[in-house]
């Protein structure tokens, strides 16, 4: 992509401009209107009575190019938003990973956590690079370098092409080995084949005790990763499905009727020769180079000067990705200065050795079942209940309703004169 600055400057870039390519048209309308208006002004001025024909005609070919170029420029725009995104997503994903297991893997040694970190940088780094190939088209192995040695930045260098920041050349973080070379070179779908291993290792390293972060936590991991992938995905679909063949075929044909029809109707109307030629130039000019703008944004990955710098985004993921690094070993050894309690390591104590089994207790014995008897209303031999005599209440036939009665003779299922709220009212 071309840097710039508005300007007057811009009037004078030809690199990266699309009117070299529409000024051969613009001199054949301008010769046809200059041939036009020298011999033939009169018999055409004639012929034309009116320009309502061609003008509607002109409209037609306006509405149709700028329609191309605004539809273009979405999938302009929509590729690079995917392609932010994909890099986004997995810088955010492996400083997740990097950071769940430097902090968390007690058990294993700084050795092997060390080990892992460095070849998740690797491969991630390995997967936005081969993702880069794959949506500019690119199958060339020889063109991933290793990052950060002499005769990757000589040969990044060399082959960048000028004002745009593109090159051929994508730099990984750590060298590739023959067995992924070999997997590489054989696969179909390279990002799938590198997210493959990524995932792999992940279990592999939960297995053996690392990554001790709680699985809804981890997951978080996981959905960049697959966020990640789902952004590569849409921007490939920009750069495997061009621009539909019959809209791209009736505009070339329009463009290729107005190029010959616009200076006969311009040199029928101005009487003035040079005035014919040069409306008739700029007319057709500036609508093959709308035509072309569209051709030129309408898929952004690749090696053009208006493509994306997809190089320049890479180093930018490099530099983020291999700075985890540097960053959590500074963190770390600032916690472990400042004697943070909660950052130790916990120290494990040798386990107690495990107490005999306490003797099983005797059965107890089987308490006796003393059987209920249901109240029943008995009388006496003097005709009173016994309940009723046990407490010395009057005499009450075997039989009837007895209730305790309130200050008004109502009676009270629950007994005695009643109960009286703050009001006084009886309950």
């Amino acid at each position: 992509m071309i840097q710039y600055e508005n300007g007057l400057a811009v009037l004078f870039k030809l690199h990266g401009s699309v009117f070299p390519r529409a000024i051969p048209y613009a001199i054949v309308s301008a010769l046809i209107a200059a041939f036009v208006a020298i011999w033939y002004h009169d018999e055409m001025n004639e012929i034309f009575a009116h320009p309502y024909a061609h003008q509607v005609f002109s409209i037609s070919v306006g509405f149709v190019l700028v329609f191309r170029a605004n539809l273009s420029y979405q999938r302009f725009w929509e590729g690079r938003t995917q392609l932010q995104q994909m890099s986004s997503k997995w810088s955010e994903c492996v400083l997740q990973i990097y950071c769940f297991d430097r902090c968390t893997s007690d058990t294993l040694d700084d050795e092997d956590d060390d080990e892992f970190c460095k070849l998740q940088i690797h491969l991630f780094s390995l997967l936005h690079a081969v993702s880069l190939q794959d949506l500019r088209a690119d199958k060339n192995l020889t063109n991933i370098v290793e990052y950060g040695t002499k005769e990757a930045e000589d040969r990044s260098q060399r082959e960048r092409v000028d004002q745009t920041g593109n090159s051929k050349f994508l730099a990984v973080c750590g060298a590739m080995d023959d067995r992924e070379q070999g997997v590489l070179t054989a696969s179909e779908d390279r990002v799938y084949a590198v997210m493959t291993w990524i995932t792999h290792d992940w279990v592999v390293r939960a297995r053996k005790g690392g990554l001790g972060i709680p699985p809804p936590i981890l997951s978080r991991a996981y959905q960049c990763l697959s966020d990640g992938h789902q952004a590569f995905m849409q921007a490939r679909k920009i750069h495997d499905t061009p621009f539909p063949f019959p809209y791209a075929q009736l505009v070339s044909v329009l463009l290729i009727v107005f190029m010959f029809t616009a200076p006969i109707v311009v040199a029928a109307y101005v009487d003035d020769v040079a005035l014919a030629v040069f409306l008739s130039f700029f007319s057709t000019c500036s609508s093959v180079a709308l035509d072309e703008v569209a051709k030129e944004i309408e898929d952004p990955f690749g090696f053009d000067p208006n493509d994306l710098p997809l190089t320049q985004l890479h180093e930018g993921y490099n530099e983020r990705v291999m700075q985890l690094t540097q960053q959590v070993k500074e963190r770390r050894q600032w916690l472990q200065r400042c004697r943070f309690a909660w950052y130790s390591k916990p120290v494990k104590a040798p386990a107690a050795p495990a107490a005999p089994p306490a003797p099983a207790p005797a059965p107890a014995a089987p308490a006796a079942s003393v059987p209920v008897q249901p109240y029943l209303p008995v009388a006496s031999a003097h005709g009173l209940n016994s309940r009723d005599k046990a407490r010395g209440s009057p005499p009450t036939p075997i039989g009837s309703s007895r209730l305790p009665t309130g200050a008004n003779g109502a009676r009270h299922p629950f007994g005695g004169q009643g109960r009286t709220d703050f009001e006084g009212t009886s309950l």
